[in-house]
């Protein structure tokens, strides 16, 4: 890995500078440390909104997605719970970085919020959240996330359309996003072929000058209260997929037990001889059964689940699932962690190989809490030992477990939490 150029301007800027000449290209990711988090109860969805209404237009810069495609770009932009990015991948050309930082500093400052653009993006968050709830196993563990959480933000989700985001006001709108959007919040990643003394000169020329205002910031401390017993939720969804699923609250993001945690998962669900393969997709009890481990900031969760096989009883297959997961989460084998080993090694190679995506990582682990972590993630894998993997059982356990049911043949959706005071 070539080396990674870090500073923070004055105005809390945080800036990463990746310069590797073997792609013919140049990578600007902007990372904003505000998502659906970071909005306040009459403001849910309006990160999510306001990333569709700063994608499009600034004072400056008019119909942005057209001249990055008339420039050959690919670009897009996406909300999550802790963080909104925006990227660019350009032919590099100093017209090009020059282009990208001038229209990046200009939407961090003078994104165009009209009254028009409100409404136009209104129905398109509608019509992405519509289509998101038709997406396989995905409406599941949304419901679950909102039981798993229900006193912290990452229970909800990024749209805020049933909490009212459709009466959205346009100067709530632009009150959010002077706010959000300015260098203190921000994280600056360049990727790619370009000199890093034309990088610096102009973010010095575009970014030095603007306003940091996190002195005038109220951040919230996000409370995280511990589960003492399982949740369970049924969602009926007639005529649609049934799905099963589990979720085990974890560990924030940056802490070194996610590689670990990783690990585990991988040798429960991800090759023909883990137990999930062998006792659920090879039995015909499950067409599907897969696992992950979602890396957030204040907590990750570990999440697995499953598609019944032809004829097979969904609540049935949860339970199998649930004590397969808890009773073989201390099984794995010396070989198990050395397949994780290899695959997670090849995966990193590839990270490193793709200059865009390595530019985008940046700035994904700087808001988990260091950049450095790129860096310290594919070591800690290697060093990673069976003790290690094996003491992640620790968090899948009954009392820690969240359940969920996408059922079609049930006709009323059922809730609960049996959590002691």
């Amino acid at each position: 890995m070539r080396p990674v150029t870090s500073y923070t301007l004055p105005n809390g800027l945080k800036v990463l500078l990746y310069p590797d000449v073997r792609e013919p290209t140049l990578t600007v990711n902007v990372v904003y440390k505000t998502g659906a988090k970071h909005e306040g109860p009459r403001e849910y969805g309006m990160a999510h909104l306001l990333e569709h209404m700063a994608f499009q237009n600034t004072q400056n810069f008019r119909d942005i997605p057209r001249e990055l495609e008339r420039r050959g770009a690919r670009f897009n932009a996406n909300t999550n719970a802790d963080r909104t990015t925006y990227y660019e991948t350009l032919p590099a050309s100093p017209q090009n970085l020059d282009y990208a930082l001038a229209m990046e500093a200009d939407r961090m400052s003078l994104a165009l919020l009209t009254e028009s653009a409100l409404q136009q993006e209104l129905v398109a968050v509608k019509k992405e959240w519509e289509n998101s709830g038709r997406s396989g196993f995905q409406p599941l563990l949304q419901e679950m996330m909102a039981i798993a959480y229900p006193h912290h933000p990452y229970g909800r989700d990024t749209f805020g359309l049933e909490a009212g985001l459709l009466q959205a006001r346009l100067e709530d709108i632009q009150a959010f996003y002077q706010r959000r959007y300015h260098p203190g919040l921000a994280v600056l990643s360049i990727g790619g072929a370009f000199a890093i003394e034309d990088a610096q000169r102009l973010i010095e020329k575009y970014f030095a000058p603007l306003l940091n205002r996190t002195a005038t910031l109220d951040e919230r401390a996000f409370e995280l209260k511990p589960q003492f017993s399982e949740r369970m939720i049924v969602i009926p969804k007639p005529g649609g997929p049934s799905y099963v699923g589990l979720i085990y609250r974890a560990m924030p993001g940056a802490d070194p037990s996610f590689v670990a945690a990783q690990a585990l998962v991988h040798c429960l669900s991800s090759h023909r001889d883990s137990p999930l393969q062998k006792k659920l997709i090879q039995t015909g009890l499950a067409r599907e059964a897969f696992g992950f481990v979602q890396q957030s900031v204040d907590e990750g969760f570990i999440v697995f689940m499953a598609k019944p096989g032809p004829g097979r009883d969904a609540r049935d297959l949860l339970q199998r699932l649930a004590r397969l997961v808890e009773s073989s989460a201390g099984s794995c084998q010396d070989k198990d962690l050395r397949r994780f080993q290899a695959e997670n090694t090849a995966a990193w190679a590839d990270v490193n190989r793709n200059v865009r995506a390595f530019t985008m990582q940046l700035g994904e682990f700087e808001v988990l809490g260091d950049w450095r972590l790129i860096q310290k993630e594919p070591i800690r894998s290697q060093e990673l030992r069976l003790e290690l993997v094996k003491n992640v059982a620790r968090w899948l356990t009954p009392h820690n477990r969240t359940a969920g049911v996408l059922d079609p043949k049930s006709s009323h959706s059922l809730a609960g939490r049996r959590d002691r005071p």
